[in-house]
């Protein structure tokens, strides 16, 4: 009976265990589905348990693991301090039926999933190699990486989807060619739609040399590099899908080809909404009012960055955001293609009938302390760039910074297609607000109700000529300076000189002598004294911009 006792309690703890570590975990999609592992000169320690860590066994060369329901799940992990493979010893699982991974690989590293550092150069090469049966992509959360670690790590996954996300940020550098940290870490996985983010600001050699070749369906990739290195992105798209989207930062010069941006994808760059603090110790956080019901799709995804877009961490409630310093910035973004806010209907029921029907209000709303400029775009909340000029749903931004009495300086509103009260509440007794930029051109039914009530009593609205001089809470604030802003191309100054945008550059043709561009605070960021019938002056950033020349003054919208 002791002997019962003391292995049931053994189990017990074993479970408790299993219940606290992030194990690699298998799981199959189709009945029958299996799994094994492969050995080229290589013997790690791997074991698995089907039971939910109660009990493990070892996995060895020849098993042929069965899940024989759809929804059946394994547990992996492993003793391999010194590493899982290496480069001429290396281990690759095998599969067949349909199989998702998840859990952490690092689990076959130190059992648990607790360290964020590779042990050594080719550890996980090859892992997943060949596994056509692989459907997702296990958590790869090592931050500090080595030579080849992922090198060929999911080649020839052609049902896999979805790639896992990449959180290292420095990279190593590689002895030779095959041997970069990602080198042809996704050749050949046809079914790869989007790449992984790829944060790292600097390429070293071969980094990411043929990561997507042969990845005939991928048609987004997001970097955040700002310089082309001659072999950290060597045949890293060749053979990809002939249309996509290549995410970037504006910094990073604009070369096509098999080592560079694919020939015949469209470059966005990135806008994110920007949090910059204007005194120290300033603070930032986020609060729902959802009616008191989790949404069916849970709470909007919003997330911030301190290391300018290096790094993300998701921003829940009750976190509190410090920016230390004056001049300290967050960068927000968010994936919320459905909006931030919506109705919800309740009904009133009297005898069987509806008597009463009422709606309630559902947002998001950021909380402020201490004095912050907002800049970027709004719309970053929505597509995580702040690129799309639509607003998704009524209801969108609804009281999103209502009551933020530390909100000195609206972001950017550059949507033209609005939706029903999208912007109503939206900065409501922002008292200390003072400046705000729309890019519509006219006002809707009921699209900014309420929207400016007691802001700052004096201030400057920046909008579009052809949107009508109308004031009040629900449009411009009264007691605020109207500035036109000119957006797009051929917009006429005074005597036949014409100015336009592109990017980072603003155009001035016909204007004589010096032509000077000023930022809104005076400071004069770019200045030519060419001859030149047309002038190309660069801006460091988004945003409004005054064009001084000889004939007069404009303000220009940079977006």
């Amino acid at each position: 009976m002791k002997k019962i006792i003391t292995t049931f309690i053994m189990m017990l703890c074993a479970a408790c265990v299993a219940s606290g570590a992030n194990y690699l975990t298998f799981t199959a999609e189709e009945d029958g589905s299996t799994f094994g592992i492969a050995n080229n000169k290589n013997t790690p320690d791997v074991q698995y348990s089907l039971d939910d860590g109660a009990t493990w066994t070892a996995l060895t060369e020849g098993d042929s693991v069965i899940l024989a329901h759809k929804g059946d799940k394994a547990l992996l992990k492993g003793d391999n301090p010194k590493g899982f493979s290496n480069r001429e010893n290396y281990s690759s699982f095998t599969m067949t039926g349909k199989v998702a991974a998840s859990g952490s690989v690092m689990s076959l590293i130190d059992g648990v999933e607790l360290s964020t550092e590779i042990p050594n150069g080719y550890c996980f090469c090859r892992l997943f190699r060949n596994c056509t049966s692989l459907t997702q992509a296990p958590e790869l959360p090592a931050t500090t990486l080595a030579e080849a670690c992922y090198s060929q790590m999911f080649a020839s996954c052609t049902s896999l989807t979805q790639a896992p996300e990449l959180p290292a940020t420095t990279l190593p550098t590689a002895s030779n060619v095959e041997s970069g940290c990602y080198g042809y870490m996704f050749e050949g996985c046809t079914s790869l739609t989007r790449a992984p983010e790829l944060p790292a600001t600097t390429l070293v050699d071969n980094c990411y040399r043929d990561m997507f070749m042969g990845c005939t369906s991928l048609s987004e990739i997001n970097v955040s590099f700002t310089s082309w290195s001659n072999s950290g992105t060597a045949e890293w798209v060749i053979d990809v899908a002939p249309t996509g989207t290549f995410i970037c930062p504006k910094a990073l010069a604009l070369e096509y080809g098999e080592d560079r941006i694919p020939e015949g994808w469209t470059v966005k760059y990135t806008n994110y909404l920007t949090f910059t603090a204007e005194e120290d110790s300033s603070t930032f956080g986020i609060v729902y009012d959802w009616a008191g019901v989790l949404p069916s799709n849970g709470w909007p995804d919003i997330q911030y960055s301190l290391d300018g877009g290096v790094t993300w961490s998701k921003l829940a409630i009750g976190d509190k955001i410090i920016l230390a310093k004056k001049g300290d910035k967050a960068l927000i973004r968010g994936y919320n293609e459905n909006g931030m806010g919506h109705w919800s209907t309740w009904y009133v029921y009297e005898h069987n009938y509806v008597t009463e029907r009422n709606y309630q209000y559902n947002y998001t709303q950021f909380v402020m302390t201490g004095a912050i400029a907002a800049s970027g775009s709004v719309m970053s909340l929505i597509d995580g760039i702040g690129e799309t000029l639509v607003v998704p749903s009524d209801k969108c931004f609804f009281s999103l910074f209502s009551r933020c009495t530390s909100l000195t300086k609206a972001p950017e509103l550059p949507a033209t297609s609005l939706a029903s009260k999208c912007y109503s509440g939206m900065f409501s007794g922002c008292t200390n607000l003072s400046e705000i930029s729309v890019d519509f051109t006219k006002w809707g039914s009921g699209h900014t109700d309420f929207w400016i009530e007691n802001v700052a009593p004096t201030g400057t609205f920046y909008c579009p000529k052809e949107l009508p001089l109308e004031y009040g809470v629900d449009r411009i604030p009264e007691g605020w300076t109207v500035k036109h802003i000119e957006v797009g191309v051929n917009a006429t100054l005074a005597d036949n000189i014409t100015i336009w945008t592109d990017d980072l550059t603003i155009y001035v043709r016909g204007a004589k002598g010096e032509v000077a561009i000023y930022d809104l605070s005076g400071k004069r960021v770019a200045v030519s004294y060419s001859a030149d019938e047309e002038r190309a002056l660069s801006v460091p950033t988004k945003g409004v911009y005054v064009v001084r020349t000889n004939n007069g003054t404009s303000d220009v919208l940079v977006r």
